[in-house]
């Protein structure tokens, strides 16, 4: 093999993506299914720099405002009980940064790191409506390896830390929603 000088992949994606919701809400079960689509474009270059190097770069931009906007119920006639008609998620559009880097060690070894960035959908005055929603991670770094084990079977061990970040709410309530994570993920692959 002899090493890329050049760019040797280039890509440019636009995806549509379907997102369905199934939405339960105390006893009010009747016709509470709503199904959700949107938008999701993404742009991505990737380039091999060198022998084993692979450099990726993505922007995405998800388009929540046409599903997470307002979620709108069907209730049965005449019911008068806590769940309302409609409940506003107010998610923003969200503009997502990100950067991975892979390097071929060996033939078997393959390891990787990646970054990526996207502002919370929710908003300070969103916050009460989405107090069980995680989506306030606004940094990811994630690390991976991958080795071949033997002719068939490979296996994989990746982390991913989501950076602690909080909202709160712009109303007198004050509610936060505040998320940091560690995610490990062991995985091995029989090829057949």
């Amino acid at each position: 093999k002899r090493p890329a000088l050049l760019p040797s992949i280039a890509r440019f994606r636009v995806r549509r993506a379907d997102l369905r919701s199934h939405l339960v809400a105390n006893s009010v079960t009747e016709n509470v299914e709503q199904c959700l689509e949107f938008g999701q474009y993404a742009l991505g270059v990737a380039f091999r720099p060198g022998s084993g190097w692979l450099i990726e770069a993505d922007v995405k931009q998800i388009k929540y405002s046409d599903v997470l906007d307002t979620i709108y119920f069907d209730r049965p006639a005449g019911y008068a009980g806590a769940v309302p008609a409609s409940l506003k998620f107010g998610w923003s559009d969200q503009t997502v940064f990100a950067l991975g880097v892979q390097k071929e060690l060996s033939p078997s070894t393959t390891v990787r790191v990646g970054y990526n960035y996207g502002e919370s959908p929710i908003g300070p005055e969103d916050v009460d409506n989405n107090i069980g929603s995680l989506a306030v991670v606004e940094h990811h770094l994630s690390l991976g390896l991958t080795r071949q084990l033997g002719k068939r079977v490979t296996g994989s061990l990746s982390y991913v830390h989501a950076f602690e970040n909080e909202v709160t709410s712009s109303t007198p309530s004050g509610n936060t929603i505040e998320l940091a994570q560690n995610i490990f993920n062991l995985q091995l692959s029989y090829k057949h």
